[in-house]
Order: structure tokens, then sequence, then C-alpha cells
């Protein structure tokens, strides 16, 4: 992973090159020298897509993306309500 101001690079070898930029755009280069006639499975290029390089275009915006366990977590804690109308009486 290659990481500047404005500017992330991840790298995954035998899937994709999968650079950020801005907050704004992912650029995918599935050109990977893996041998003859070898593609990459579009499954393995969609993981690193929504989990990697979404999480770094989300940082860029200043985002925090959390996974859903996170909040199950919270909650167990008794950080979180358990329902919404709960939220809307605190």
């Amino acid at each position: 992973m290659e990481v500047g101001d404005d500017r992330c690079q991840i790298t995954v070898e035998g899937i994709a090159r999968y650079r950020v930029e801005e907050g704004q755009r992912i650029l995918l280069d599935r050109r990977m020298s893996q041998g003859v006639d070898t593609v990459a499975n579009p499954g393995d290029v969609r993981l690193f897509l929504l989990g990697s390089a979404l999480g770094a275009l989300l940082h860029q915006r200043h985002w925090l993306p959390l996974h859903v366990s996170a909040l199950k977590h919270l909650r167990v804690l008794g950080r979180l309500p358990d329902t919404p109308a709960r939220a809307s009486r605190q």
C-alpha cells in the first residue's frame, strides 16, 4: 500500500491494483503479471474493491466506515440503544 496526501494505491498481487484519489474515484487496473492467459477471479477483484479500496475512499472523505458487527458490540456494551424508539427517548 502506498499512501499520499490525497491518494492511496493498493496492490494485491495476482488480483489487481486499486488507486483511490481525492475521495472521489477508484481506478482499477486488472493487468497484473500472473502468467500467461491468467485472469483474476471477478469475486476476488470485487472483494478488494468493496473492502480495502472503498474503505480508503471513505477515509479520504473523513467518514468512519464501521462494520455492522461493531454496532452490535456497542449495543452489548450498553453504548447503543436496542431500538430506534429507545434512541428517541434518550
